[in-house]
């Protein structure tokens, strides 16, 4: 069972026909709670709630960062126009996304470095990993 606030709706209903009027400058339906750090300002569409997310930020209202990026919590500390892209290498790391406050990428077993590009001494990345470094010649 659901409680309606009457002024409430009735508000919700004045906001709506004003937005619908008014397109160009749209309404909210109360406050969109847009996160100030993920979002272009703090509008949001009339209809869905959702409001406009900078690159690489989803969620409806821009909280959090898009699978394969990070750094939501650096957009304005370090002037990032949205959440920086994992960059995870593509051969040494065990997913595409990456740790959402460092950036730090999951790498397969035996294989180093934030985005998972390091061998150990001696080895090269390969498509299957650390491989001796001698063997790579033979294979490429």
């Amino acid at each position: 069972m659901f409680l309606v606030n009457h002024e409430a709706q009735i508000g919700f209903e004045e906001e709506k026909e004003s937005a619908e009027i008014n397109a160009e400058q749209p309404l909210c339906l109360g406050t969109c709670n847009c996160n100030r750090l993920g979002s272009y300002g703090e509008s949001c569409d009339v209809i869905s709630g959702q409001c406009e997310c900078k690159t690489g930020v989803g969620g409806l209202r821009c909280d959090r960062c898009e699978p394969g990026y990070w750094g939501l919590h650096k957009i304005v500390a370090d002037g990032n126009v949205g959440c920086l892209p994992c960059d995870c290498n593509f051969r040494g790391s065990a997913r595409d996304d990456c740790e959402q406050m460092t950036g730090r990428c999951v790498c397969k077993h035996g294989i180093l470095g934030m985005k998972c590009d390091i061998c150990p001494e001696g080895t090269v990345l390969g498509e299957d990993g650390c491989m001796d470094g001698k063997l790579q010649k033979i294979f490429y």
